[in-house]
């Protein structure tokens, strides 16, 4: 009886250490290669964005959910929009100006198959 109790717990450990390094050797699948996210520099007139975008993708990373901007200076008083390939506007938010800069949170849902640009507009 004592033996049955060693072996399966041996075989148990084994059980468990094989999960566990599946887990580490797994892979990432489900990418679809052919999409293509970048970033270039934009002159906005009346503001300067210090750095680049930050994008929130859906669940199912089909689409950008929302946008984060920041802008240098407070800019409170003008409206941010943006929009995706030179379509309709999407009025964004801003936030509390601090550290001279102004945040904004811009929510789209703006679909990332056939999309070639997004642009901003200080108004």
């Amino acid at each position: 009886m004592r033996t049955k109790l060693v072996i399966a717990a041996v075989a148990t450990a084994g059980a468990v250490s094989a999960v566990g390094a599946s887990a580490f050797t797994a892979s990432i699948s489900g990418g679809d290669p052919t999409k293509l996210i970048g970033y270039t520099t934009t002159a906005i007139s009346g503001a300067a964005m210090p750095t680049p975008p930050v994008l929130h993708y859906s669940t199912g990373l089909d689409k950008i959910s929302t946008i984060d901007v920041v802008l240098t200076g407070d800019t409170t008083a003008s409206t941010l929009s943006v929009n995706r390939n030179a379509g309709a506007p999407v009025t964004c938010v801003a936030g509390t100006v601090a550290s001279g800069q102004t945040p904004y949170t811009c929510t789209v849902n703006f679909d990332i198959d056939g999309m070639t640009t997004i642009g901003y507009a200080l108004q």
